[in-house]
């Protein structure tokens, strides 16, 4: 599954670095959907929108991202803020490059109660980069194979050929919801993927090197108020009204915690009994 994941991922990363660059030129708190904040005086469509100008851009409003992939580094930011819809090739790479050299700086991707749904989403590949989804914020990304490639959430890469990273990855699911056919997971010690009391990580497969479990172990996958996530089975509703049955990363609600130390009071009574 491994193998076929990178295969799938290596065609992937051929397509889009061979379309155009689209280079974002705006300012910061520019529209994304503006034309005259690229440089080819469109939206990016079939080219690669490449954001390294240290600005910020919004997208407020729904756009739909055609094949051409999108790269954020070299600390600018993306705030998505309306709705993201990227299903057909291309993929969203926070911390690499176009060309993959390495960027100056680390990019960030805030889905800021908004919606990103796509294909691939990764947060560091050649430097450092953030994802947040924040304040309702929901990221679909590849659910329940709705998409022509079969892809899902990476924290980071190893790299691809001679391009060698070592650069963290940062998600932090503060408020929102993340929806994965995949979890491909983290090759870093010192990647974070991080919850809050309403945030949670929904997920089909779990394709990592390490697993889940040992994700969590090592404190890869953590709470923002340092208990110990849980993993457990619950259904999610996504945001085309389908219904389903997935593996769940969240926090345990204050209750639950309680609950939980209580069961396991009662039980060292009883075995001292």
């Amino acid at each position: 599954m491994r193998k076929s994941m990178i295969f799938v991922l290596v065609l992937l990363l051929a397509g889009t670095a061979s379309a155009a660059q689209n280079l974002w030129t705006g300012p910061s708190g520019g529209s994304y959907n503006t034309a005259s904040n690229w440089s080819l005086g469109a939206v990016p469509d079939t080219d690669s929108a490449v954001m390294r100008n240290g600005t910020t851009a919004v997208m407020d409003t729904y756009y739909s991202g055609g094949t051409g992939g999108m790269y954020i580094n070299a600390n600018t930011t993306l705030n998505v803020t309306g709705h993201f819809y990227h299903p057909t090739g291309g993929w969203t790479q926070v911390g690499c490059d176009w060309d993959n050299t390495p960027p100056v700086g680390g990019g960030v991707l805030n889905v800021d109660g908004g919606t990103y749904e796509g294909i691939y989403v990764q947060a560091s590949q050649l430097m450092g980069g953030t994802i947040n989804v924040i304040n309702g914020g929901i990221m679909e990304i590849n659910l329940d194979g709705r998409y022509a490639w079969g892809s899902g959430l990476i924290l980071s890469e190893n790299g691809w050929g001679s391009e060698l990273s070592d650069a963290a990855g940062t998600v932090n699911i503060w408020g929102g919801v993340i929806a994965t056919d995949d979890f491909i997971g983290s090759w870093y010690s010192d990647d974070v993927l991080s919850l809050d009391g309403s945030g949670a990580l929904y997920y089909v497969n779990d394709t990592s090197t390490q697993t889940v479990a040992g994700l969590i172990a090592s404190g890869i996958i953590r709470n923002k108020d340092g208990s110990t996530p849980i993993v457990d089975v619950a259904q999610y509703t996504d945001i085309h009204g389908n219904t389903g049955w997935y593996n769940r990363i969240s926090v345990p609600e204050p209750m639950t915690i309680a609950l939980l130390a209580l069961g396991g009071l009662l039980l060292r009574r009883r075995k001292n009994a």
